[in-house]
């Protein structure tokens, strides 16, 4: 088979960016998996088939964290194309209403500014929503 583009496998992900105190929440990879190991990221997971983006965020806010939330913002899509795959990421702002996050899917979990976030930790498809949010807070 060839490398089309229409020939990728194109995943929908939905992506958490869970506020508190002014900090955002990353996740680390884990070393075994099969994309983007170790890489930091936002929580989140692949849209289940029919399933909304809202719904696959609250889900995997569930399945990776252990925390029920309430989204609180929709953020523009981000396409992406990986070598290997074509993504195109749903993020969502939102607040825990119940729990503290566990890293249930991931090596680590930390807390940091969105200045504090670095391009070079994330995978590639998060540099416009990295740069957008360094943006937003800059003035503060």
């Amino acid at each position: 088979m060839g490398k089309e583009n229409h020939e990728k496998p194109h995943y929908h992900i939905a992506i958490l960016l869970l506020w508190r105190d002014g900090k955002i929440l990353s996740s680390k990879r884990l070393a075994e998996a099969e994309h983007l190991a170790t890489f930091w990221e936002f929580p989140g997971g692949k849209c289940a088939p029919d399933e909304t983006p809202s719904a696959a965020a609250i889900r995997e806010a569930r399945e990776e964290l252990g925390v029920e939330i309430e989204i609180t913002n929709v953020r523009s899509l981000l396409e992406f194309d990986y070598p290997t795959r074509r993504v195109t990421l749903h993020p969502f702002d939102a607040g825990i209403t119940q729990g503290e996050p566990q890293p249930l899917a991931s090596s680590a979990l930390r807390w940091l500014l969105p200045a504090e976030l670095r391009d070079d930790e994330f995978p590639p498809a998060n540099a416009p929503l990295l740069q957008e949010l360094k943006v937003i807070t800059d003035g503060f």
